[in-house]
């Protein structure tokens, strides 16, 4: 044996000892992160979002001070499918494809350098084409409930007592459990109806609403198809595409009766638009066998807010009620600042 390989011999312990151990801090390479969520309305829970989307996404993004690129802090937890208190993570960087199974705990792992951190962005529901672009171009359609959580914007101010924002959160170094929490905002304008009936035995079975656009001169509303919207701001994007020309309508199908004198309701969902003249639109009760009420035409002043704006407002529920006899009569209207989870009809699967 040379006195080389001798010495190699000596020293192969120390080298053990040196290169194949962890520096400090490096020991916990992944952290459960406890998720807390709630829907404007509702109570904090760590289960389904009750009454609503019972399904959210949440990015991962690699920490920046000034967020921009949003970058997959790794690309397993870039979107991540939660519902009912499970999580089902990415597993095909490529499409965004989900893994088979899902988990009880959300993770995170930390990525070589330990000192890199993850910003968390969630919005509901999920959406497996979120992937593609990001938190900030999110697709929807017409006619179902989307929302962001208020913590995903930068100049969110948490309450009194605070949870960490979200952010910087280092599955590497910080004391285990990480902490999250999730408050869901409605991004959709939700419409009400409220059908009483004057008198008894006679029934109605409403099946769809429609409403039209009937855009007169020096009107604003628009009716949007489809389109993408950026869940770190709470806003739509400028690529929202509206109904077709030929149509422009909205519509959702029912199969209501009205029969007692205590309201029927029913409700849908539109973008938000600005009202700025009346009769712009027009909105529609189909009846079965073909027969219609006279369409109720709404007038700016239904949808006047405090401010002295007119339109349909994200979050914002508008509640116009009739009384049905041989026609239909308008009885007024309301419009609250919240979504009421008692006072919903919308199903996780309509939305």
């Amino acid at each position: 044996m040379t006195k080389h390989s001798l010495y190699f011999l000596l020293f192969c312990p120390l080298l053990a000892l040196s290169a194949c151990s962890k520096p400090a801090g490096e020991a916990r390479r992944e952290s459960v992160v406890e998720v807390t969520t709630a829907v404007e309305g509702a109570s904090a829970t760590k289960g389904p979002l009750v009454g609503y989307a019972e399904s959210y996404g949440i990015f991962a993004c690699l920490h920046e001070d000034v967020p921009a690129a949003f970058e997959p802090f790794k690309p397993s937890t870039y979107n991540v499918y939660a519902r009912n208190g499970s999580f089902n993570y990415v597993a095909d960087p490529g499409n965004g494809a989900l893994e088979g199974s899902a988990s009880g705990k959300f993770v995170l792992t930390s990525r070589g350098d330990v000192n890199e951190t993850a910003d968390l962005y969630a919005y509901a529901p999920w959406k497996r084409e979120a992937y593609l672009n990001g938190p900030t171009q999110i697709p929807f359609t017409a006619g179902a409930d989307v929302m962001y959580a208020v913590q995903n914007l930068s100049d969110y101010v948490p309450g009194p007592s605070p949870d960490k924002k979200n952010t910087d959160l280092n599955p590497a170094l910080d004391t285990p459990p990480l902490k999250a929490t999730f408050y869901f905002r409605h991004m959709m304008a939700r419409l009400v109806f409220k059908f009483t009936l004057k008198n008894e035995p006679t029934l109605y079975d409403l099946t769809r609403i429609t409403v039209r656009d009937n855009d007169p001169a020096g009107g604003t509303a628009k009716l949007y198809a489809s389109g993408t919207f950026n869940a770190v701001t709470g806003t739509f994007n400028p690529d929202l595409v509206e109904t077709a020309e030929n149509e422009r309508v909205v519509t959702e199908h029912y199969s209501e009766i009205v029969s007692e004198t205590t309201p029927m309701t029913v409700s849908m969902l539109i973008v938000p638009t600005p009202v700025s003249v009346d009769d712009e639109l027009s909105f529609i009760f189909e009846l079965a066998g073909g027969e219609s009420f006279l369409p109720f035409v709404l007038k700016k002043e239904h949808v006047r807010h405090g401010d002295g704006s007119y339109g349909f407002r994200a979050g914002y529920t508008y509640t116009f009620n009739f009384t049905v006899d041989n026609y239909v009569y308008f009885n007024g209207f309301t419009i609250d600042e919240t979504w009421s989870p008692a006072d919903t009809d919308l199903s996780p699967e309509d939305i």
